[in-house]
């Protein structure tokens, strides 16, 4: 073996600038957690106000606290136009249900991209079902 051992068979390899720009930036990008989630719009503690953060309540009834400062608020497709407000995000009210895509920071806190107005609380209950009748002790089932 001579001088360089293993070694010299290899070539030099240079990483392009464009490389070490992407595994430079590759690990800020990944410390945000991003998610979609959905709720109904719920009263600000009080001395707080709708504006800038609102509070999601999911059916599970878990609350986030959602910065919406920076984000698009939109109707969904089912929202009948005769319902909707001029600037949607006039329609952000205690009652509303919304689907918020937002990223978590490392504290916890949410920030929204996007919130998207599903409709009032009252139209999108869940539907009760029947429950399926008894059978009597007399009917035999085959």
């Amino acid at each position: 073996m001579g001088r360089f051992g293993i070694l010299a068979g290899v070539k030099s390899v240079r990483l392009s600038p464009l490389v070490i720009l992407c595994l430079a930036v590759a690990p800020l990008i990944l410390l945000a957690t991003s998610g979609t989630f959905r709720g109904t719009l719920i009263d600000p503690p009080s001395g707080d106000n709708f504006g800038k953060v609102v509070y999601v309540k999911a059916r599970n009834g878990m609350v986030r606290k959602v910065d919406i400062s920076g984000a698009v608020v939109v109707y969904e497709g089912s929202v009948p136009q005769a319902k909707r407000e001029a600037r949607p995000s006039t329609a952000l009210k205690s009652g509303v249900e919304v689907r918020v895509t937002a990223e978590q920071g490392e504290t916890g806190d949410w920030k929204a991209t996007q919130v998207e107005i599903v409709g009032p609380e009252e139209e999108h209950k869940p539907v009760e079902r029947e429950r399926p009748s008894r059978l009597s002790d007399d009917r035999a089932v085959t």
